[in-house]
C-alpha cells in the first residue's frame, strides 16, 4: 500500500505542475478557464484519494519519518479549495491566475510532504 501512495503523491505532484501552468497560460491568454476549474477540482479529489491511502497506512500501523507529513497534508487538502472560494466572485482570467498560484502553493506543499514523507 506503500507503493500506491508514493504513486498518487509522484500524480498529486504533476496535477500541481499541471494547475500551474494551465493556470498561468489560461490567465496569460484569457481562455480555458473552465479546463482550470475542473483540473482544480479534480486535483482536490486526487488529493484527497492520496490522503485516504495515506490515512489508511496510518491506521495499519505505518507512520511517516515526521509527524509534520500529517499536518502538510491537510494544508495540502485544503489549499484548492481555499482558492478556489477565494476566487469565486472574480473574473474567469483572475480566478485562473489564482488557480495558477494555487498550483504553485501545491507544489511546494508537495515537496515539504516529500522531504517529511
Amino acid at each position: 500500500m506503500t507503493s500506491v501512495h508514493e504513486l498518487g503523491a509522484l500524480v498529486a505532484l504533476a496535477a500541481a505542475g499541471l494547475l500551474l501552468a494551465g493556470g498561468a497560460a489560461a490567465a496569460w491568454r484569457d481562455l480555458g478557464h473552465e479546463w482550470v476549474h475542473r483540473l482544480a477540482v479534480l486535483a482536490t479529489g486526487l488529493y484527497g484519494v492520496v490522503a485516504a491511502v495515506g490515512l489508511l497506512l496510518l491506521l495499519s500501523g505505518e507512520s511517516p519519518r515526521d509527524g509534520l507529513h500529517l499536518l502538510y497534508g491537510v494544508v495540502l487538502f485544503g489549499t484548492v479549495p481555499a482558492g478556489l472560494s477565494f476566487a469565486t466572485e472574480a473574473p474567469p482570467r483572475a480566478r485562473s491566475g489564482v488557480l495558477a498560484g494555487v498550483g504553485a502553493a501545491a507544489l511546494l506543499v508537495i515537496w515539504r510532504l516529500f522531504s517529511t514523507g
